[in-house]
């Protein structure tokens, strides 16, 4: 199975976390694949990744773009490292089919690879691109905005569903071959001023709902606990992967 990672300097100890935490819960070996912005990041993973008895493969690549403009990073928590997932088949190997992203800011709680391999092939049969969690509904949370044009349905020009990008399942294959690099950077450059979410938004101007759905315990977050009525019916057992993550698009 494969994972994708895309970060830089300021997420290498969450990140190196996030992968050992994978290592430790699969029991079959992986490939994962490494964009950063450090030429010399490779000398820097350290050895419990490199010799772990669950990695089959690690790729690293540094991320050469040039030339583009990321909306919305000074004065934020994150930094340009977000956008490197647009590229990715800028790098990876063409011959890949399906991919597992993760943010740098996510541990695996339990063995993934059996509920992905289940996912992926369903998102193979759906002919979606990826398939994410769901972050907001339309009609669940319209009333709430203050600002209606700082919503994702006016901002972005989406229907009714918006997905949280930390966790996504990748055809990668469809990726290439419909060129999703390209529409996904007409939209960057589209949207510009108006992307808040960073490239979270981009992905979901140009996906627009078309994505395959994932239960909360693929990508359960810090406020879940908060903004659910049903926490109290949660079996914390069935978590896959945790995001240390605190978005709130209200």
């Amino acid at each position: 199975m494969n994972f994708i990672y895309c970060f830089d300097t300021n997420y290498n100890s969450q990140a190196f976390t996030s992968m050992i935490s994978l290592l430790d819960s699969v029991d079959k070996k992986i490939d994962i694949f490494i964009i950063h912005n450090d030429e010399n990041f490779e000398k820097k993973i350290p050895q419990k990744i490199n010799k772990h008895k669950n990695l089959n493969l690690l790729n690293f690549y540094s991320f050469q773009e040039t030339g583009y403009h990321f909306p919305n990073i000074p004065n934020t928590h994150v930094s340009e490292a977000t956008y490197y997932r647009l590229f990715i088949e800028n790098y990876l190997p063409k011959t890949l089919d399906r991919l597992v992203y993760l943010d740098a800011d996510i541990v695996c709680l339990k063995n993934p690879i059996p509920y992905l391999n289940q996912e992926l092939d369903k998102l193979e049969k759906s002919q979606s691109l990826v398939a994410a969690r769901t972050e907001v509904l339309k009609r669940e949370v319209d009333k709430r905005y203050v600002n209606n044009s700082d919503t994702p349905w006016v901002r972005l020009s989406i229907n009714e569903e918006y997905f949280n990008a930390g966790i996504m399942l990748i055809n990668f294959k469809k990726w290439i071959e419909e060129g999703y690099t390209s529409k996904f950077l007409t939209k960057l450059k589209e949207l510009n001023s108006k992307i808040i979410m960073w490239d979270q938004d981009v992905l979901n101007a140009v996906i627009n709902g078309g994505y395959s759905k994932l239960s909360l315990f693929f990508n359960f977050k810090d406020n879940d606990l908060e903004s659910r009525k049903d926490k109290n019916t949660y079996n914390f057992e069935d978590i896959i992967f945790y995001h240390f993550a605190y978005e709130n698009l209200l």
